[in-house]
């Protein structure tokens, strides 16, 4: 018997990949034209490529290098959100840099940019306009990147917290 694999309109697989520079100092974002902000690289698994091998950390590792040009390994997964306007899961995973190629813009990301943990943090933007979900999460990773139990992972004490992300991540 043929297995069939679910359409994407009706289960949805993403993954966002955290990347920080080698001194942590800098966390990687890029810009897609139709965007205002700057979001994390990430994407969702491609069926044409084969669908039992592109698995969420490959998807991590292929987004990052074609929307920003940089080569990565992914260290782990550090959140796991239901999307409630479908039926799937959004990753967040923390990649390790290995090699930045030169950047060439495409009709998907037309800028890549390395924003300090300071700017991140900060309740003003300073000329780095982040994506409001995508600062939210990357605020969380800064502020417990030190600690083995992820608290974006399933032992995140402040469901408040969650379920503001997802409120967040649909409007966007």
């Amino acid at each position: 018997m043929e297995q069939k694999i679910v359409s994407r309109d009706i289960f949805n697989v993403g993954v966002f990949m955290i990347i920080p520079n080698v001194k942590g100092d800098c966390i990687l974002f890029v810009r897609d034209p139709a965007q205002k902000g700057f979001s994390l690289p990430g994407g969702a698994p491609r069926e044409d490529i084969h669908p039992a091998t592109e698995n969420i950390l490959l998807t991590g590792v292929r987004e990052t290098k074609e929307e920003a040009c940089v080569i990565v390994v992914p260290r782990r997964i550090i959140g796991m959100f239901s999307l409630q306007h479908k039926l799937g899961f959004l990753h967040i995973i923390e990649g390790v840099l290995i090699e930045e190629l030169p950047f060439k813009p495409k009709f998907e990301t037309v800028e890549r940019k390395w924003v300090s943990v300071a700017d991140i943090m900060a309740e003003v933007q300073n000329g780095t306009p982040i994506l409001l979900a995508q600062r939210a999460v990357t605020q969380e990773y800064i502020a417990h990147r030190d600690v083995d139990d992820f608290p974006l992972f399933g032992s995140y004490k402040d469901p408040v917290s969650i379920a503001k992300f997802v409120r967040t991540m649909k409007r966007q």
